[in-house]
Order: C-alpha cells, then sequence, then structure tokens
C-alpha cells in the first residue's frame, strides 16, 4: 500500500481509537453527585460513629472502624496492589456498625490503573480503581455494587451511589504493605469499609 494511503487510513481511524480508549481520568467520568464520596476525608466519617452503640457486635464495629480511618489520615506508599486479598467489611451508620468475615478479593492489572474484584459473600463490588492525582498515594474507585450472583456491574454516572445497588465510589488507600484501606460511599449518614489484607 503506498504511504499516502497509510497516512490517510491512520486519519481516518485515529477517531475511532479515541473513542474505544478508556476513560481514565476518574474526575472527568464521576458524576458531580458522586465526586464527594471519593474526597471525603476520614477524619470527617469518624463522626459518623456513634459514640456507643448498645450491642457488643456493633461495638465491635465501631472499633474495627475507628483504628483504620485514623491510620488512613497519614497513608502509606502502597507495595504490590495485584493478587489474591481477605477483605472484611466493616458498614457504619450512627444506629447500626457491623463488621463482616473475612471474603475473598482480587485485584489486577487494568488499561487505566488496577481493577478490584471482591466476588463471594452475599454483597458483592468490582470497579476500577485509578491514581487520585498525579503522584498521589491513594487511588478513586468507581465500581458498582451488587448481589449474591448478579452479574458485575459497572460505574455509570446516574446511577444511586449508595452502597446497595448500582454505583459504588471511594478511596482507597496503603496502611502497611500488605494492607489496604478502601473507603466506600461515605457521607455524614454513614460509609463502608473494605479491610485488605494478605
Amino acid at each position: 500500500m503506498p504511504r499516502p494511503c497509510v497516512a490517510y487510513l491512520a486519519a481516518l481511524l485515529a477517531p475511532l481509537c479515541a473513542v474505544a480508549a478508556p476513560r481514565c481520568d476518574w474526575n472527568s467520568a464521576v458524576a458531580d453527585a458522586d465526586r464527594a464520596a471519593v474526597t471525603v476525608s476520614a477524619d470527617s466519617l469518624q463522626q459518623a460513629i456513634a459514640p456507643h452503640y448498645d450491642d457488643a457486635d456493633q461495638e465491635h464495629g465501631a472499633a474495627l472502624a475507628r483504628t483504620p480511618l485514623q491510620r488512613a489520615q497519614s497513608p502509606q506508599l502502597p507495595d504490590k496492589l495485584e493478587g489474591r486479598w481477605k477483605v472484611r467489611s466493616v458498614q457504619v451508620e450512627p444506629r447500626f456498625a457491623y463488621a463482616s468475615p473475612y471474603f475473598k478479593a482480587e485485584i489486577a492489572r487494568d488499561p487505566c490503573g488496577y481493577r478490584l474484584r471482591k466476588s463471594s459473600g452475599s454483597q458483592r463490588r468490582s470497579g476500577t480503581l485509578s491514581a487520585l492525582a498525579k503522584d498521589s498515594r491513594a487511588f478513586a474507585f468507581l465500581g458498582a455494587s451488587t448481589v449474591n450472583d448478579d452479574p458485575p456491574g459497572h460505574y455509570a454516572p446516574g446511577n444511586v451511589a449508595d452502597g446497595s445497588k448500582d454505583n459504588s465510589v471511594g478511596r482507597l488507600v496503603a496502611l502497611g504493605p500488605d494492607e489496604l484501606l478502601l473507603i466506600l460511599d461515605g457521607n455524614a449518614k454513614g460509609f463502608e469499609l473494605y479491610q485488605l489484607i494478605r
């Protein structure tokens, strides 16, 4: 094929390649209503934890949320993220705090950074992890939560980001070389934490 034809063909295909390329800038992909849940400070989430819960299991769940949130204020440099992890969910609201047992999760490379998938337990979640900002120690999570054997979902602006269905957003920080914390769907009414360990 003559060189001018190759250049012409490349010029025709360039817009198609741009359309097919994934959007890797989380800030341009996230809905305005979800942005605050990605960037909410760990310190402000402490206010959603009640000073005292009536039930010993709930008090234990609250304690499992307080300490990692304090540690998340000084994130570490993340070590190797890819691989298999054990993940425990800690769900907190002013009148409720619950910690689940550990389930299986996996983090794999993705064109935009990484992809997290929790595919065991009744509540499941999957989504992309991309750098929160250039040279940041934190990662933005844009994903979706599903239940039981529902197919994995994907983040889509306009869906509900309440942690019970559809969108789920948050921020991942490293607490140590083999310990991560994913702060999910955080606001003044509550949040969920994923504590990941090797």
